[in-house]
This record gives structure tokens, sequence and C-alpha cells, in this order.
């Protein structure tokens, strides 16, 4: 069985912070961000086996309609947590050569956008992960035997040498029907701890319409 115990003590207490002025960094070929790759027409994250860090828990959400993608992630190296939150409207241009980094401006409409989580308690945060059984929970598929459902929500995480990762759709849809599923109660907790974390980058986001 998995022990937690090395989850405590890379948690090390971490000091509040002042909010500060809400600013984000383009994700392009002149961003220094090294978590990203270009791939299919655009940056996206590299595969969390790439991952350098202690832990790590990436929290996916497609947002229907209008199309968008946001990610929040959160990082713990050498007793350090850090969290950044990414966004992007999902909408591509057609042009020759896809495959090149060169020709990014002219592929990837909106590229994402990076803000750093500095304001929030990110140990608390993820201590509540962990109380929502994080690590156990299995993909909406497999609790509803082949429902079909739209993916809304993804969870890829990293803990030392574990990895594990799962999906569901909107929790509310089925808690009517299927209120004692304890599945779609943590789901829905989930997804509530993440926005109320992204909730301050809400008006920029809103206005956000970078073309590079």
């Amino acid at each position: 069985m998995f022990k937690y115990s090395l989850i405590f003590i890379l948690l090390a207490p971490i000091l509040s912070v002042s909010q500060p002025k809400i600013s984000y960094t383009i994700v392009n070929r002149f961003c220094k961000c090294p978590d990203m790759e270009f791939k299919e027409g655009g940056f996206q994250l590299k595969a969390i086996g790439e991952s350098k860090n202690d832990l790590e828990i990436r929290y996916y959400e497609d947002f229907f309609p209008g199309g968008a993608t946001s990610i929040t992630i959160i990082k713990v190296k050498n007793n350090l947590i850090s969290g950044d939150y990414f966004f992007k409207r999902n909408d591509m241009m057609q042009r020759t050569r896809p495959d090149s980094v060169r020709n990014v401006k002219n592929w990837e409409r909106h590229p994402f956008i990076r803000f750093k989580i500095s304001s929030v308690r990110l140990d608390t945060l993820i201590n509540e992960l962990f109380y929502n059984n994080l690590m156990s929970l299995k993909n909406q598929s497999e609790i509803l035997n082949g429902r079909g459902y739209k993916i809304n929500y993804s969870i890829a995480y990293k803990v030392n040498s574990h990895y594990g990762n799962f999906s569901f759709g909107d929790p509310k849809l089925f808690l009517k029907d299927n209120p004692d599923i304890k599945e779609f109660q943590k789901y829905d907790e989930i997804i509530r701890l993440f926005r109320n974390l992204s909730k301050q980058f809400n008006s920029t986001v809103e206005n956000y319409d970078v073309i590079e």
C-alpha cells in the first residue's frame, strides 16, 4: 500500500504572501517555459512522466460552449511549493506547415497564458485534495459502466514515482440521480477547490484576446 508519510514531510508550512498584481506570461517560443513543448500546432504541457517534481497535481478543465481550456498545476520540489494557472481559447488558424515552431504564431491563434499562483496556501489545498481521495478516484466511465458523458475535467498526478490520472464529466448532472455515489461527491468537491483557487484570474481571462 502506498504510504503517505512522505507527502506530509514534503508539505512544510508555507508562509502566506500578500496579494500581488495579477500579470501573466504568454506561452510562446520566447517563453522560458521548460515544462511546455510545441506539439500539434501549439504549446502543450509535457507528459507528467517527464516531471522532475517530487509531487505534481494537474487539473484540466474544458469549457463548453466557447471553446477554452484551463490547467492548474501544483508542484512540490525540495520542500518548495509552487503553482501555475494556464488558460487559452481553443481557436486554430489553418496554415501550411503547422509542424514548425517557427510558424506557431501563424497556427495557434490564442496561445496559453500563464499566471503564477502565490496568494493562497497551496499546502492546505494539497491536503484537502488527498482528503478527497485524489489518488484512489476512478474514471467516471468505470463508475457508470460505460454510460456516455462529455469529459469536462481531468486530473493527473505524480507523487514521487507513483503516477495516476482520471477524468469525469459534470458531477452535478449525475448527483441528482445518484446522490449516494461518493465519487461524484468527491469530483464535485475537487472542482470547487480548484475553482476557488483560480477565481482570482477570472476577470483577466474574460478579457483575454491575445493573438501571437
